[in-house]
C-alpha cells in the first residue's frame, strides 16, 4: 500500500484535499471529488465509463484504467486508506457534470479554467501574486456568475409571462432571443447530444457572467413590451441591450 502526503487547496471557495504519491503524482478523492458537486462517488465510474463523448477522446484507456481502486495510506491515526482519481479525471467528471447543468460542478470547472488562464496572464507580464489573491478573483468570478445566474431566472418567469400572455411560443421565443444574444440557439448551447439525453438543463452552462447578464436584461425588455410580433419584440430587446451597454 502507498503512502501519500495530504495537502488542502480552496477553489471556488471549497476546500479540496489532495494527495502526493510517492512517485509525484497528484491525485483526489474519489468522494470528495463527488461531494464537491453533490453527486455519490459511485457515479464518477459509471459516468467516465458511459458518456458517449468518452469515445472522442485520445485517452480513453487511459481513464478507464486510472478509475482502478487505489488505496492510500494517509498518515492518519489507523492508517485510513481512500479511494482516488487523478487530477485529470477530476476536471473530466466536473466537466461533464456540469453539462448535465450540474451548478456546482459549473462553478468548479469555471474556476479551474479561468484561475489557469489567469496564471498564464500573469507569467507573462511578469505578475507575481499571492496565492490568496487567486483565490479570492476565483471566489469573485464564482460568486458573481451565481448572482447573475438567479438575476436571469427571475428575468425568465416574466419573460415565460409575457409570451403567454401574448400567445408566443415560449421555448421558440426563448431560442429565438438566446441566439439573437450569443449566436446559437439554448438547445445548441447544451451540447447534449453529445453529454446525455437530459433536456431540462437551461442556460446553466452558460460561464460568462457578462452574457447571462445580457440575456437578462433583454428579457427584460422583452417583458416590458406589449406590442409587435414575436419577431419585432426580440430584435427590440435585443436593440435596447446593447444600447444600455451590455
Amino acid at each position: 500500500m502507498e503512502k501519500a502526503h495530504r495537502a488542502t487547496i480552496k477553489l471556488a471557495g471549497i476546500e479540496l484535499e489532495v494527495f502526493m504519491k510517492p512517485s509525484g503524482e497528484y491525485v483526489m478523492s474519489q468522494s470528495q471529488v463527488a461531494e464537491a458537486v453533490d453527486r455519490d462517488e459511485k457515479i464518477i465510474r459509471r459516468t467516465l465509463l458511459k458518456e458517449n463523448w468518452l469515445e472522442s477522446l485520445p485517452d480513453k484507456a487511459g481513464i478507464v484504467g486510472h478509475l482502478e481502486v487505489v488505496k492510500l495510506q494517509t498518515g492518519q491515526v489507523g492508517n485510513p486508506s481512500i479511494n482516488v482519481v487523478p487530477l485529470g479525471i477530476a476536471s473530466k467528471f466536473w466537466l461533464a457534470q456540469s453539462a448535465k447543468g450540474n451548478i456546482k460542478a459549473m462553478a468548479l470547472a469555471d474556476a479551474c479554467m479561468q484561475e489557469s488562464l489567469q496564471r498564464r496572464a500573469d507569467d507573462a507580464f511578469a505578475l507575481d501574486r499571492a496565492e490568496d489573491e487567486y483565490e479570492q478573483i476565483t471566489k469573485t468570478i464564482v460568486r458573481d456568475w451565481w448572482i447573475h445566474r438567479e438575476n436571469l431566472r427571475h428575468a425568465h418567469y416574466g419573460f415565460q409571462k409575457a409570451c403567454m400572455a401574448c400567445g408566443f411560443n415560449g421555448a421558440q421565443a426563448h431560442n429565438m432571443l438566446t441566439q439573437a444574444i450569443t449566436g446559437c440557439t439554448a438547445k445548441e448551447h447544451r451540447l447534449l447530444e453529445l453529454i446525455g439525453d437530459n433536456g431540462e438543463v437551461g442556460l446553466d452552462h452558460l460561464a460568462s457572467s457578462p452574457v447571462l447578464r445580457r440575456i437578462q436584461y433583454a428579457k427584460m425588455m422583452f417583458a416590458g413590451r406589449t406590442k409587435g410580433t414575436l419577431d419585432e419584440r426580440i430584435k427590440k430587446a435585443v436593440t435596447l441591450t446593447y444600447r444600455a451597454g451590455y
